[in-house]
């Protein structure tokens, strides 16, 4: 369920794609306003890859924004619940991301899409026979770098003029295991209080 889930995910994204990449054009002949912001969140994602889907996920992501236009860098990590799987992922995504942005003194919205590499680290339960092992038998092994394409969906509240806080959507679809999740999320920086 989760891989054809996956799969209608990455098809909305090369859907939308080129109305982002439309808007991103054409805000660039836009009344240029700018601003910069760096942000950090922490929730839950889904990984095709582990065969317990549901983990933890962590992202530091940077944006700027000149007019509509947004340019943005992320990394993010996730990882399996070991405790109720017999396969332990720890893994990384990094992105360089081009889209759309909508700003006002209450709320920024955005959503952009990007080339990413995708790599990690895990543990799986394996039988005596391939490994050396006493009383649990876990086979360590590597993944990546893995080609894919990144997704982002920033939705923010502004409380102050350099904060925002809200919700980081994010998405990996690639061959070795695409995942995506849902940050809460913290922003700082160069917001201005201006109303687009």
């Amino acid at each position: 369920m989760l891989r054809a889930t996956l799969r209608r995910f990455a098809g909305v994204c090369l859907a939308v794609f080129p109305a982002i990449v439309f808007q991103a054009d054409h805000a660039v002949g836009m009344e240029q306003r700018t601003s910069t912001w760096v942000g950090a969140g922490a929730g839950w994602n889904w990984n095709a890859r582990a065969s317990e889907d549901l983990g933890v996920g962590y992202d530091l992501h940077l944006s700027h924004r000149r007019g509509g236009l947004l340019l943005g860098a992320r990394m993010t990590y996730g990882s399996s619940f070991y405790a109720s799987s017999d396969e332990d992922l720890s893994y990384y995504d990094a992105a360089l991301l081009v889209g759309a942005v909508r700003m006002s003194r209450a709320y920024v919205a955005s959503i952009a899409a990007g080339p990413a590499v995708t790599w990690g680290h895990g543990t799986r339960e394996s039988s005596p026979e391939e490994v050396t092992c006493y009383h649990f038998c876990y086979k360590e092994f590597d993944f990546g770098p893995d080609p894919g394409l990144a997704v982002e969906s920033q939705l923010l509240f502004r409380p102050a003029r350099s904060l925002g806080i809200g919700l980081y959507l994010f998405g990996n679809v690639n061959d070795g295991g695409s995942f995506f999740g849902v940050n809460f999320c913290i922003v700082g920086g160069s917001l201005p209080a201006r109303v687009d």
